[in-house]
């Protein structure tokens, strides 16, 4: 992948000065020399010691952060693989080629190109019913002369529909909105809450109870209901809601530590123990929650560093939540075969 950019100027620009900047940034960038120059970097960075240990989660965290610079200086995706040939054989039961490569919100418009005998196909994929691109595109190439036959899936251009397409069955966007407004009255209900608390104020703040609590709601809508995550990812997200849940509780209550030395391990015994039994149901891929069974283990001893605070006041059940967590990731790798080897190699890059 190459970025080729135009900055235009202050006047309108003529499409040859555009057409003549992108050719020739394409021949300088997409050559041998330049695409093995931009792997060789990131080989190398993903091959140094202090990256290698990292774990993946905090990889992912950092990835996203710099995917989602670049995002804002991008416009459109290009993707052209070429002539494609196939056996002579086969040709003459093949009508053609199209390529259409999936969008997202922050990349929200992508070209695919390809070609096969005499026809190339270019295909625009986009999450906006705006149809100005690409009638500019393809009434360019008229005309220059080239002769064009338009395709829609139909919701743009529902003349050019020749029934190649799902069929559009309801707007995606109408859903978004209603999740919207769900998380809105989450939201509003949430300062209501707030504002009479204020209000009639009597020396308790619940409203630091009804808050999290609201905001709990939401974690649980956007991880548990509206996303298909990972079943461990959900369940150790929701543990830890769960958990800073609870220590607001005893808070607002006065902070008596109950939550700190009983509710909060026996959420991470909780996690473990439905961790293990998601393992068990899924024995053929097991190592897909074996992750999520060395954060939760690393969850537990949270509370004895806690306890060395001062914050803990009872450390026997944290002790024993310790000792059960190792016990029972020790007995997982021991009972795992050479894919927990494996895996481990592919989470931490060893």
């Amino acid at each position: 992948m190459t970025a080729i950019d135009y900055e235009p100027g202050q006047e309108k620009d003529e499409f040859e000065e555009i057409l003549a900047s992108v050719c020739r940034q394409m021949d300088e960038k997409i050559v041998k020399e330049k695409l093995e120059e931009t792997i060789s970097y990131n080989v190398s960075n993903e091959k140094k010691w202090y990256v290698r240990i990292l774990p993946l989660f905090v990889k992912w965290l950092a990835l996203g952060f710099i995917f989602r610079r670049n995002d804002r200086a991008h416009t459109i995706t290009l993707s052209n693989i070429g002539l494609i040939s196939m056996d002579r054989e086969y040709q003459d039961d093949i009508e053609g080629f199209s390529m259409l490569i999936g969008v997202s919100e922050r990349q929200p418009a992508k070209c695919g190109v390809c070609s096969f005998g005499d026809r190339t196909v270019i295909t625009f994929t986009k999450v906006f019913q705006d149809s100005r691109l690409e009638e500019c595109f393809f009434g360019r190439l008229r005309s220059d002369g080239i002769p064009v036959e338009l395709e829609s899936n139909g919701v743009i251009l529902p003349e050019a529909d020749k029934g190649n397409y799902p069929v559009i069955q309801h707007d995606e966007s109408i859903w978004k909105k209603l999740v919207m407004v769900c998380y809105g009255v989450l939201a509003v209900v949430a300062l209501f809450l707030g504002l009479v608390n204020i209000a009639t104020y009597d020396g308790l703040w619940w409203s630091g109870i009804a808050i999290p609590g609201i905001a709990y709601v939401g974690l649980t809508l956007r991880y548990s209901i509206l996303r298909h995550a990972n079943l461990g990812k959900s369940l150790l997200i929701q543990t830890v809601g769960m958990q800073i849940l609870l220590v607001m509780i005893d808070r607002v209550l006065g902070f008596e530590g109950w939550s700190v030395n009983y509710a909060v391990l026996g959420t991470i015994l909780f996690a473990d123990a439905a961790v293990v039994l998601l393992i068990v149901v899924n024995r053929l891929n097991w190592q897909s929650y074996f992750m999520y069974q060395i954060a939760i283990t690393v969850f537990s001893f949270i509370p004895l560093i806690l306890w060395a605070a001062g914050l803990v006041t009872h450390p026997a059940m944290a002790i024993i939540t310790v000792i059960l967590t190792v016990g029972i990731l020790a007995l997982t790798i021991f009972l795992g075969d050479r894919r927990f080897k494996n895996e481990l190699i592919r989470r931490f890059h060893l």
